[in-house]
């Protein structure tokens, strides 16, 4: 079972979140000063380059935001061989005497991107038709789409853009073709038929290419092409660049160098991130018995996108073996505002990947940021601009609007890979833990009225606060304790009209009020 806590509705009650303490705060052995990250991107003919600039641009802007406690420098980029390029990143809280040091690398496969790019918008259209069946006839229509509505709706409008250009195409064609044999002979007004037809026909097909490209829709067409082909085993070097990846991941761990090591998969590149650990793992199990801490995050995955293809059994092995790992965090940073990601989806009960009970196998904490609370949200910019930017969102610098008390600023990707407090402290409120023996819901509600007024489920509120403020869950009244014995012997609760053994379990035992005559 995977549990999951959505930050902006997550119950404020009892300590403050872990996350939200001066970094200071923490023992030193959790904090990071030496941290590699590998990053994967999606499906992009960009590389390295683009995506360095990117988080050069946005560490300024995180630099320069008078809420920010430390300043981050950035190295310029190097590349160590033909698909990896690293670069690195000092930060010094101005409050702390730590410092965390972290080298990027950047895992490229654009060069396997720009191969599948189709340039032709006909061979494009006719490639996307082409696979597309296999993701209207998969499972991801019978299991996943409630979970991802907006997902699956990016996989059926393509299909019906295409349906429509071709059929409005058609019609100009067999209007023109009827109007010109009607009369009978080729003349002058027949010309001006057939130079109208072409004139409509080009014009229909302009102008779905306008509303493919001005939403975006020609990227994510593509990069779902390259799914169902990668299902299919039909790229065979993307299988090869994971398996390097793999080997990279294992030599870093081996070099015992790194306090942590976080792989970043974002977008599509989830789906290759949870591979190469997969991969990391299955070729060298003692993965997690090094000096790093080795964790996941992800950033807008879409990994339901090949899981629930029948043929991607190998992702699915992949997933059945991260499941397993009892020493592993998986902490995934999806939006409910993001409509290209499936955000908040327990992936291992969507492909019927039975879980160990919590606290035997993985921890998967799933997060969705409220990017709602973003300054240029909401009215400021076109719907369909801010869908795709907003599957960027996650690498970029979040001004937060001011009225907006939230921890969103804080627990991003560029503060997660540059800051000193790891993966697992950072979200430490959101791990889910095992309930203890005995516990039940309407009890715990019961002996903890603020819980009940807050709307917060038992559970959640347990597992976030509860345990950490040794909540009462358990009814453990004395045996020979006697309800109306109590209330004649403390008139003044039987005068607030508190029931008798909820006041002895909250108050009674501490202030060692008799609860029978003797």
């Amino acid at each position: 079972m995977v549990e999951s806590v959505n930050l902006a509705s997550a119950s404020t009650l009892g300590n403050p979140d872990v996350a939200a303490r001066p970094i200071d705060s923490y023992p030193t052995d959790q904090a990071v000063q030496n941290r590699c990250v590998f990053y994967i991107s999606g499906f992009d003919p960009r590389g390295a380059r683009h995506y360095h600039s990117l988080f050069r641009t946005e560490i300024h802007k995180k630099n320069v935001d008078s809420a920010e406690s430390s300043k981050v420098n950035v190295s310029p980029r190097k590349a160590l061989n033909q698909f990896i390029s690293t670069w690195f990143t000092d930060s010094s809280p101005l409050s702390s005497s730590l410092s965390t040091r972290a080298e990027f690398q950047f895992l490229g496969w654009d060069d396997i991107a720009r191969l599948n790019w189709p340039t032709s918008r006909l061979k494009h259209w006719i490639g996307y038709v082409k696979v597309s069946g296999r993701f209207l006839f998969s499972s991801f229509f019978s299991k996943g789409w409630k979970s991802a509505i907006p997902a699956a709706i990016y996989l059926i409008a393509p299909n019906l853009i295409i349906f429509l250009t071709l059929l409005s195409m058609v019609l100009i064609l067999g209007a023109a073709y009827w109007s010109i044999t009607t009369q009978g002979k080729f003349s002058g007004s027949a010309v001006l038929v057939l130079f109208a037809s072409v004139l409509g026909v080009w014009s229909t097909w302009r102008l779905a290419h306008w509303f493919e490209a001005s939403r975006r829709l020609d990227w994510i067409m593509r990069s779902h092409a390259f799914t169902a082909r990668q299902a299919y085993d039909e790229v065979p070097e993307i299988d090869q660049r994971i398996d390097a990846f793999a080997a990279q991941i294992i030599q870093r761990v081996c070099d015992n160098k790194d306090d942590e090591i976080l792989i970043v998969g974002h977008s599509s590149g989830s789906i290759l991130a949870l591979s190469a650990l997969a991969r990391a793992i299955a070729k060298y199990p003692q993965i997690f018995q090094h000096k790093a801490k080795v964790s996941l995050l992800t950033l807008g995955q879409c990994t339901a996108l090949l899981s629930l293809l029948p043929r991607a059994k190998r992702f699915r092995q992949e997933l059945t073996l991260l499941s397993r790992q009892v020493d592993l965090l998986w902490v995934d940073l999806s939006s409910n505002a993001d409509h290209i990601c499936t955000s908040r989806v327990d992936q291992f009960k969507l492909c019927g990947i039975p879980t160990p009970p919590i606290g035997q196998g993985i921890k998967v904490c799933m997060v969705s940021p409220p990017f709602y609370l973003l300054n240029g949200v909401g009215g400021q910019t076109k719907q369909h601009t801010e869908i795709f930017d907003l599957h960027f969102q996650y690498l970029k610098h979040f001004q937060v609007k001011q009225d907006a008390q939230s921890s969103l600023g804080h627990d991003n990707y560029l503060n997660i890979s540059t800051g000193a407090q790891n993966l697992q402290t950072r979200f430490e409120p959101h791990i889910p833990i095992p309930m203890p023996q005995g516990f039940e819901a309407s009890v715990y509600l019961r002996l903890n009225p603020d819980v009940a007024q807050s709307g917060v489920s038992a559970e959640d509120h347990y597992r976030l606060h509860g345990k950490r403020e040794r909540r009462s869950y358990l009814m453990s009244l004395p045996v020979d304790f006697d309800s109306q014995s109590y209330l004649d012997l403390n008139p003044d609760v039987a005068q607030a009209g508190v029931p008798a053994d909820l006041h002895y379990l909250l108050h009674g035992i501490k202030e060692n009020r008799p609860y029978r005559t003797v």
